[in-house]
């Protein structure tokens, strides 16, 4: 099966290995995919590339404003 490389599914895998991280983390929920520590849904949240974990265990991959420009040339 062919794999498309663009930046949309870059941008799923690496949301899909920082919700990982967040699986095996304490203060997951999983009933609600939220984080105990920001409250935030990280099923969402992990989308970001911007956003970081509030206990380290995963960094922001660019700043706000290059998120911003990625958005923009994606549509999004």
């Amino acid at each position: 099966m062919l794999k498309l490389d663009t930046p949309f599914t870059r941008r799923k895998e690496k949301a899909k290995e920082r919700l990982d991280i967040c699986k095996e983390c304490d203060h997951y929920v999983a009933l609600t995919t939220q984080c105990k520590e920001c409250w935030c849904f990280m099923s969402a949240k992990t989308m970001w590339p911007s956003a970081e974990c509030p206990l380290g265990k995963w960094k922001a991959e660019m700043t706000q404003e290059e998120e911003d420009q990625l958005n923009q040339k994606l549509g999004i």
